[in-house]
């Protein structure tokens, strides 16, 4: 089964303050940190849909796709329409936000694999009830998904068809945290201080 990822990175960091893409993480800027745990995985391809200010960090030792959103601050719903306009033919969408840095590389090849054994239409990554991304959409929703508009991601299209949705239950509610404001950064560094005390 042929499943892409598209990486959502064209966000403009506006609660953040600035480029939280391009800060340092465990030696490398946040963007290249999911990157670079996405090589190891066996996605046929993988698109970086990203801005043309933030494109400039990325590992060019990565052979992904990147595509730039010049409409980035119109909302998250044009880097997913460019994403999918340029993808090449395939089964399945796994979107990715590039900004959650507790997300095991193992959790996304564990939904790789119970989507492609249990042949659903959305499988979402969840803890307890509590819908979080990865998302990976059968194309069959590819449609429906091209016709989002502003800043609403694929979860209004999710909702819409619940009855088709698996939800993929992740263990440590942390890995579901993106970071939004420099709140949750200082919080996570916090956390992460005191896991290794």
């Amino acid at each position: 089964m042929r499943i892409h990822a598209i990486v959502l990175a064209a966000g403009l960091s506006t609660r953040f303050g600035d480029d939280k893409l391009a800060k340092l993480y465990k030696g490398q800027t946040v963007l290249n940190y999911l990157l670079n745990k996405l090589k190891e995985l066996p996605f046929e391809e993988v698109y970086v849909v990203t801005n043309e200010k933030t494109y400039k960090l990325i590992d060019e030792r990565l052979k992904f796709n990147i595509l730039i959103n010049k409409d980035a601050q119109q909302g998250i719903s044009t880097s997913i329409r460019l994403g999918l306009q340029l993808s090449s033919e395939c089964e399945a969408y796994c979107f990715i936000v590039a900004d959650q840095l507790a997300l095991k590389k193992e959790t996304i090849a564990d939904m790789l694999n119970t989507y492609k054994d249990n042949q659903t239409g959305i499988l979402c990554a969840s803890h307890r009830g509590e819908l979080g991304n990865p998302v990976i959409f059968s194309n069959c929703y590819k449609e429906e998904l091209m016709q989002l508009k502003g800043d609403v991601g694929g979860k209004k299209v999710l909702k819409k068809h619940l009855a088709d949705v698996t939800l993929f239950e992740v263990s440590d509610k942390n890995e579901l945290i993106d970071i939004d404001t420099k709140l949750d950064w200082n919080r996570l560094l916090m956390e992460e201080k005191s896991w290794s005390n």
